[in-house]
């Protein structure tokens, strides 16, 4: 940052040090006494009856000093405004409040003297890398849910969750046999506060487990943030696992067989067969180079359009899709992979032994 001094006479009676924020100041900041203006550590120093004017490459500022008053007036391109800050006269001002932000994000204290940042607890380490104890930050606690639940109930969990800076969000997701379960209800069940407050609260969630649910054992997963974006650990004192009964015996993924692919051109046309007791409900195909790489930096290396059912039912039947290859796709050989999804959600992400020559 560049500070020139534009306008004024240096005098040291009555001195007030003021500091230019980098960038726009808000209506939010013009509202805070003079002494606190906090920048990127450039400050001058101002006297009684006169004006001086900062600039840097961001933007610019004004702090009077007169008899009567103190006034901050900024602009900038993204915006101009003035504040009288309501000193009598610079004679109120003696010693200029300065606040030194130090190194590192200041989410968390650096080490046992840092009593200015209280809000994220103890840093793992200090600005040297010197590990200085464990993160306190959030706490997720007294989980409640049944062990057993049948298919077609309301599912109903209550935690404690708490935090000093208060928690912002925490919410609940559940895993299954075949992955995240996103058909019972979303795939993250938001909590609602039913007791305490934002710094050490009970929450409550629940979700309607259908009739068709599959059988069989899953888990609970509970997260929360606070205001600063420390999170609860994910780990087992955040789990928990219940069984589903009553429900659907089929807990396998659609078969899929017969995959063929074919390029023309810019387009390849993938074709398979998928049967499911419980029907097909999705599926879609996915090329990738070399075995395991679907896109770069620029983006996915293919279009894909909707698979469509050509042949049969959704018990057993044969689909087709058109992927339309791109620019920035590599020549090379690609191997198909298949998505296969059941009307249960019971799914299944797979490498084929199909592969196609672009």
């Amino acid at each position: 940052m560049r500070l020139n001094r534009l306008r004024g006479r240096p005098k040291l009676r009555g001195a007030l040090l003021a500091f230019l924020v980098v960038g726009a100041v808000s209506s939010a900041a013009l509202a805070t006494p003079a002494a606190s203006f906090i920048g990127s550590g450039i400050g001058a120093v101002l006297d009684d009856n006169r004006t001086d004017q900062l600039e840097s490459e961001a933007g610019s500022a004004t702090v009077s000093i007169n008899e009567d008053s103190i006034r901050f007036q900024s602009g900038s391109e993204a915006g101009s405004g003035e504040q009288d800050l309501g000193v009598d006269s610079p004679e109120d001002v003696s010693v200029p409040i300065v606040v030194d932000p130090g190194n590192g994000s200041k989410a968390c204290i650096t080490e046992p003297t840092d009593t200015a940042d209280t809000a994220g607890g103890l840093c793992v380490s200090d600005s040297t890398g010197v590990t200085i104890g464990d993160i306190t930050g959030v706490t997720i606690s007294d989980i409640t849910v049944r062990t057993s639940i049948d298919a077609g109930d309301r599912m109903t969990v209550t935690w404690r969750a708490a935090a000093a800076n208060g928690i912002t969000n925490t919410e609940m997701r559940i895993g299954g046999p075949s992955g995240w379960v996103t058909s019972w209800c979303d795939f993250v069940v938001s909590a609602t506060l039913i007791g305490g407050t934002s710094v050490d609260g009970l929450y409550e969630a629940s979700c309607a487990v259908p009739d068709s649910a599959v059988n069989g054992s899953y888990t609970l997963f509970i997260t929360a943030q606070d205001r600063i974006g420390n999170g609860a650990p994910w780990d087992s004192s955040t789990q928990r696992d219940f069984i589903v009964n009553g429900g659907s015996l089929d807990s396998t993924a659609p078969l899929a067989t017969d995959v063929e692919a074919t390029a023309d051109g810019g387009e390849v046309t993938v074709r398979w067969r998928v049967s499911d007791q419980s029907g097909a409900q999705g599926q879609s195909a996915w090329l990738a180079l070399n075995v395991y790489s679907f896109a770069s930096v620029e983006g996915p290396y293919f279009t894909y359009n909707a698979a469509t059912l050509v042949q049969g039912d959704a018990f057993d039947g044969t689909y087709e899709q058109r992927i339309e290859r791109r620019s920035i796709s590599p020549n090379g050989v690609y191997t198909v992979w298949l998505t296969v999804i059941d009307t249960l959600g019971n799914k299944s992400f797979a490498q084929t032994a199909t592969t196609v020559v672009l």
